[in-house]
């Protein structure tokens, strides 16, 4: 009876795949490239350690650090945001986080680097209403006036697995005001506007 049981289970588990999940494959090389620039396990080289030196890339996401008032539209309905934005430095300037604050609570925290192996911004965060992270690879556009952040992940839509396409656009308008502008596309759909907001720095 019991290896009856068994094969049922067994059987159940291998004709609808849904009832299994299979853990998902890391893809650091998918989002950001191989890191083909130097030897790994060797310990710290003359390599490392130049990718490790904050360079122009660093002194582009420097921009981000202060406070701000962010105020625009978002949502599917584009409704209106008032939030307060803080941004630090981290590591030597090595890295920036970013705290969003909306009426006194943190609702998203993000980390922004840049990936001197690959040669690729980098950064992630999660937020209120994030089951996980968010990871994004970006390139720096238009003499380096804007940043472009992009992700692609698959979520289950009326049944059907959908992939959704993000991208995140960030523009150095002035000294004391940043654009910050996300965009979405679910499978073949046209992409709509996420969030629209302006950054000014708090004085």
């Amino acid at each position: 009876m019991r290896t009856r049981c068994a094969l049922v289970m067994l059987t159940l588990f291998v004709c609808i795949p849904t009832l299994a999940q299979t853990r998902a494959q890391g893809d650091m090389d998918r989002l950001f490239g191989p890191a083909t620039a130097v030897n790994q396990g060797v310990g710290t080289t003359p390599e490392i350690r130049r990718a490790l030196v904050p360079g122009p890339e660093h002194e582009l996401l420097a921009r981000l650090a202060g406070s701000w008032t962010v105020e625009g539209t978002a949502g599917r309905n584009m409704e209106p945001v008032a939030q307060v934005a803080e941004v630090t430095e981290m590591m030597d300037g090595a890295w920036f986080e970013l705290r969003l604050f909306e009426d006194g609570r943190l609702v998203r925290l993000s980390h922004l680097g840049f990936d001197g192996f690959r040669g690729t911004y980098a950064m992630w965060e999660v937020g209120a209403g994030f089951t996980s992270p968010q990871v994004r690879a970006g390139e720096s556009l238009e003499d380096e006036t804007r940043l472009h952040f992009w992700r692609t992940y698959t979520i289950l839509r009326r049944g059907d697995l959908t992939p959704i396409h993000e991208r995140l656009v960030i523009t150095f308008r002035t000294l004391d005001k940043i654009g910050w502008q996300s965009f979405e596309a679910i499978g073949d759909e046209a992409e709509r506007t996420q969030k629209d907001v302006t950054f000014t720095r708090s004085h």
